[in-house]
């Protein structure tokens, strides 16, 4: 059974991208990377599924790592990317 999950039009894809070329932190600009490749023109686009796993393949991560920043972001916006285990102990 396949599963959809839409992206939020928190941002344009070319602010994404000039986000992800400004970015300092490795997981940040990861992050960013892939939602750049996913982020689609209009909601409904049918290939937003190709999307998903071309950004997938282009970062290195696992299906669950991504539906879970798609989630966050859609969420929270720009500052769900930020890296959290600074924080862990």
């Amino acid at each position: 059974m396949a599963h959809t999950i839409e992206l939020a039009l928190h941002h344009t894809k070319e602010e994404l991208i000039a986000l992800y070329k400004k970015a300092k932190n490795p997981t940040e600009r990861t992050r960013l990377h892939f939602l750049s490749i996913v982020r689609n023109k209009h909601r409904n686009d049918p290939s937003l599924a190709v999307s998903l796993q071309t950004g997938m393949n282009r970062v290195g991560m696992k299906l669950t790592w991504a539906q879970d920043t798609i989630r966050r972001y859609n969420k929270e916006g720009i500052v769900s990317l930020e890296d959290q285990r600074k924080h862990n102990k």
